[in-house]
């Protein structure tokens, strides 16, 4: 900690009994100096880890993977219940931009 930035600034908030004692168990695995120490460095390694823009961008991936599998299931539904032979299902692509979903996202930073 720099003398520059001293730590002054109190974060509270409330834990089950469970949470407590996983974050305890968490704390001795990884040999964090104390409890409060290991919380604040988890906490701020999880933030900088991954940008909230690429966690959205994952999830909606996903959920374009999902949307695409169930319109070919459906369109071989259809044309299975027309009388068809099952059709092939059309390429499932996994980029939001094949998709043709656009999304601005805008991260907000705090100062």
């Amino acid at each position: 900690m720099s003398a520059l930035s001293p730590r002054n600034r109190i974060v509270v908030f409330r834990l089950s009994q469970d949470e407590f004692e996983t974050l305890k168990c968490a704390c001795a695995e990884k040999g964090g100096r104390n409890l409060s120490e290991f919380t604040r460095s988890e906490l701020l390694n999880f933030l900088h880890a991954q940008p909230p823009e690429y966690l959205i961008h994952s999830k909606l991936d996903a959920i374009a993977r999902q949307l695409s599998g169930m319109r070919a299931d459906m369109q071989e539904m259809s044309h299975l219940r027309d009388g068809g032979m099952p059709a092939e299902a059309p390429p499932v692509s996994s980029s939001l931009e094949d998709q043709k979903l656009n999304f601005d996202v805008r991260s907000k930073r705090c100062v």
